[in-house]
């Protein structure tokens, strides 16, 4: 009797642990395909970066940092906001994106279609108003201008966005998301084995449901609620921070809805499994009350 109960304990530690493998695999696995699709995938982040708000605070912003410079230079902005204007900073979004994995970002001060844009312009400015300006004095303040476009919309000092973004966008992504279904899969398999092929293991594999699921519920929504995104700044522009944080709680969102669905499966597996032993305990009941009667 002794060694039946203890191999019951052991089959059971195993159970249970099984059981705890078996959460982590699917949070895993839905962790790692959930953001791969969405703050892994470019055309995700460009549906946030290239927002209307988002370029309308970019303008705004490139609006208030040339307007000291002009006046200085006296010259009108709209020479150069009508060249580098919301088209063509949406156009550079992509561009963008791409420098957040990176820890030297585009310098837009080195651009060539910039610089031969803010030239035109100037040049059609000056003529337009009869100013005659030098080569060196046009130079200098094209130079000024482009410089202070790449302060408004290059991603400056991102290092700690690069980290972040390398991580979602690593290449061995699919290769991690492949092992914890593998994992999953095993440790189903063996969970069926523990139990001999009863329907009990649906207790232990709904276990791992409910939990996943409930773990993907309630943190994004803890940090959605409490806006904890709100706090972290990965660059020195405010509108790609938000439009950063739009990214992550739409992902978060995502995350809910899949963890809804897993505890929905979860909860189902828990009343198959307590229906079908109820209606098994009644069978015996039923079987044992025939048995009483046919001996009376």
């Amino acid at each position: 009797m002794s060694k039946r109960r203890t191999m019951y304990r052991i089959n059971r530690f195993l159970c249970l642990l099984s059981t705890f493998l078996l959460f982590l695999s699917i949070v895993g696995a839905f962790s790692v395909g959930i953001v791969t699709v969405t703050i892994g995938n470019t055309d995700f982040k460009v549906s946030y970066f290239t927002s209307p708000a988002t370029i309308n605070t970019l303008v705004k912003e490139l609006d208030e940092n040339l307007t000291d410079f002009c006046e200085e230079e006296d010259i009108s902005k709209e020479v150069f906001l009508s060249t580098t204007g919301y088209s063509f900073i949406s156009s550079i979004q992509r561009t963008v994106i791409m420098d957040t994995t990176t820890t030297e970002p585009t310098n837009f001060s080195y651009t060539s279609t910039i610089i031969g844009d803010y030239t035109k312009a100037l040049n059609n400015y000056d003529k337009e108003n009869g100013i005659e300006r030098s080569d060196e004095e046009t130079e200098r303040i094209v130079n000024e201008a482009v410089d202070i476009f790449n302060r408004t919309c290059s991603i400056q000092n991102n290092e700690h966005l690069s980290r972040w973004a390398n991580v979602v966008n690593y290449k061995f992504l699919p290769v991690i998301l492949a092992a914890f279904i593998l994992l999953a899969l095993f440790l189903t398999s063996y969970l069926n084995r523990l139990n001999g092929g009863r329907k009990l293991k649906y207790n232990y594999i709904a276990m791992s449901f409910t939990s996943a699921g409930l773990v993907m519920v309630f943190i994004p929504l803890i940090s959605i609620v409490y806006g904890i995104m709100r706090r972290v700044n990965l660059t020195n522009i405010d509108a790609y921070n938000e439009a950063i944080k739009q990214c992550v709680n739409s992902m978060f969102v995502v995350f809910i809805i899949f963890g809804a669905m897993l505890t929905g499966i979860g909860a189902a597996m828990f009343a198959w499994t307590y229906k079908y032993y109820r209606m098994k305990l009644l069978e015996s009941d039923t079987e044992a009350e025939i048995k009483r009667n046919l001996v009376k």
